[in-house]
């Protein structure tokens, strides 16, 4: 039966993850808000896989548990496969983190894969002016000359590129449902190294990293994320080779 992956979203991942299907030449229904769904008619000849990346933060949890549970009901009658990604990082606990938590226990017992990821880079930066990483990085770097780090500069993380995405929905795509998974890259890198390498591949001119001194005092940063007993996909892709690429396509320098 012919697989077409639907995703379901308008953030910044959903609109750079439709470019990677395109590109791809993957068979993909790009779907902006799950209510629209009532002028989608499925064909019965396909399997859909439903990469679900919908969330209104400005919204309350029960807005957006509704339209989980509108996609549910959509498609779970039919047989097809979920996909739900969520995040990987639940410290601080700020809205959005609330909502993942409850939809992800929405989507327990159903036949829904649930996929934590760390921070997704590169593509077109949408609205990454003020995120924490690779993407907020890049646009402050771009703007100011300048990557402003908070008190939790040596804290470690992971980041994947959307090639890594891509590769690991693909794969997802073919398992059975029900399970949760985290996306992770086989590198760590402390905040304060990753804003040095970026400077460094940019060869911006005198760019300089601010560390903030007037952080809340009582704030305890988390060094290195637990993720807990979850099953892991530890991606093997080179992450210095790909940063590269995408602080050059930032700054043009390809």
């Amino acid at each position: 039966m012919k697989c077409t992956y639907l995703i379901i979203g308008n953030s910044y991942i959903s609109i750079n993850l439709s470019d990677q299907f395109k590109f791809s030449k993957q068979d993909y229904i790009k779907i902006n808000d799950p209510f629209d769904l009532r002028k989608f008619k499925p064909n019965k000849k396909k399997k859909y896989i439903i990469i679900y990346l919908y969330i209104r933060r400005s919204k309350n949890i029960l807005f957006n548990i509704s339209k989980l549970k509108f996609t549910l009901n959509f498609f779970l009658k039919f047989n097809h496969k979920i996909i739900y990604i969520s995040t990987s990082e639940f410290f601080p606990k700020k809205k959005n983190i609330n909502i993942h938590l409850k939809n992800e226990k929405i989507l327990n017992g159903k036949k829904a894969d649930i996929l934590r990821i760390c921070q997704i880079y590169g593509g077109k930066l949408i609205n990454k002016k003020y995120e924490y990483g690779v993407n907020g990085f890049l646009e402050s770097l771009k703007e100011n000359n300048l990557i402003t780090l908070k008190k939790d500069f040596k804290n470690i993380r992971s980041y994947c590129n959307f090639n890594e995405l891509f590769k690991t929905l693909l794969t997802l795509g073919t398992k059975k449902s029900g399970k949760k998974y985290i996306l992770l890259n086989k590198k760590k890198i402390s905040f304060i190294e990753l804003a040095k390498e970026i400077i460094k591949i940019s060869n911006k001119k005198n760019s300089s990293i601010l560390i903030e001194q007037n952080e809340n005092k009582n704030l305890n940063y988390k060094k290195n994320i637990i993720y807990g007993k979850i099953k892991k996909i530890i991606s093997n892709s080179d992450f210095n080779t790909n940063l590269k690429k995408a602080v050059k396509n930032q700054f043009r320098l390809l």
